[in-house]
């Protein structure tokens, strides 16, 4: 069994180790065939876009500071000269991730916004302030391994002890940001994250998000989640987390359906404008 606990660890560490996540949760309400290919994968190298790059250049740059420096660098010569190719091989040589000026400069635009913002500025003067920790626990009396990745936890005034996620976007207005919860599950998120934080025995009584633009003038907004909304992702995670128990013990992660054929029709919104 896995007892729970809070962690510092690698990011390799933890995307290594097979457990339920947020992000699998989303797999698995999908099917959970592809919750299963998405385990297999895990430790596999991930394929690096500049949004990912961008990301973790961002969390680096306002969680990390100190580290900075040691893992990433402003590229100086074109990728495809041999200035390039040999500042490629020395940075590679040294474990530090090239990035163009433009995306420095964003990043880092970005970062001072978020730094700025009252909230963090508080989180980030704590004492206590912790960044970048692993939660493992499990469910179902031991038979369910899960996992949260937590930017950060900081006791702050008004609230006491929280957790921090800091995500980016295109568009921080409130109902920008709601639609986005929805799409992008946030609302699950904050819920899993709180049980998991207080299975390892951690006293935590809030779940932020720091919304930042990713365009000028890169505004920043700090949101909780209703408790309505989290109820809802209550739900799901019980479905997921029995799913994920008996695809476990059955060792059958079925795909959309067990019917050799099925019969489709149009989307409801198909027939509405029919009818218009």
């Amino acid at each position: 069994m896995i007892h729970a606990q809070i962690v510092k660890d690698e990011p390799a560490v933890y995307f290594g180790r097979e457990a339920l996540s947020q992000s699998g949760m989303t797999q698995l309400l999908r099917c959970p065939a592809h919750f299963r290919a998405m385990l297999d994968r895990a430790g596999e190298p991930e394929e690096q876009t500049d949004a990912l790059l961008a990301g973790s250049l961002l969390h680096c740059m306002v969680l990390e500071p100190g580290a900075l420096h040691a893992r990433y660098a402003i590229r100086q010569n074109a990728g495809n000269t041999k200035a390039g190719k040999e500042e490629a091989a020395q940075a590679e040589a040294s474990g530090v991730r090239l990035v163009k000026a433009d995306m420095w400069d964003v990043c880092e635009r970005m970062a001072e916004s978020v730094r700025e913002h009252p909230l963090m500025r508080a989180a980030l003067a704590e004492p206590d302030f912790a960044a970048e920790s692993s939660v493992y626990w499990t469910e179902l009396d031991g038979r369910v391994p899960c996992k949260a990745r937590i930017d950060a936890l900081a006791s702050l005034p008004g609230f006491g002890l929280c957790a921090i996620d800091l995500k980016t976007t295109r568009d921080a207005s409130p109902a920008a940001l709601e639609k986005s919860i929805h799409a992008f599950s946030y609302h699950r998120q904050a819920a899993w994250y709180m049980r998991g934080l207080r299975a390892a025995g951690c006293g935590v009584r809030a779940f932020i998000f720091l919304f930042v633009e990713k365009e000028p003038p890169f505004l920043t907004v700090a949101a909780s989640i209703s408790e309505a909304a989290q109820q809802v992702a209550l739900d799901e995670i019980k479905t997921c987390v029995h799913t994920y128990a008996d695809c476990i013990e059955s060792g059958i992660w079925p795909g959309y359906t067990e019917s050799p054929v099925i019969e489709l029709d149009l989307p409801a919104w198909a027939y509405r404008r029919k009818d218009a």
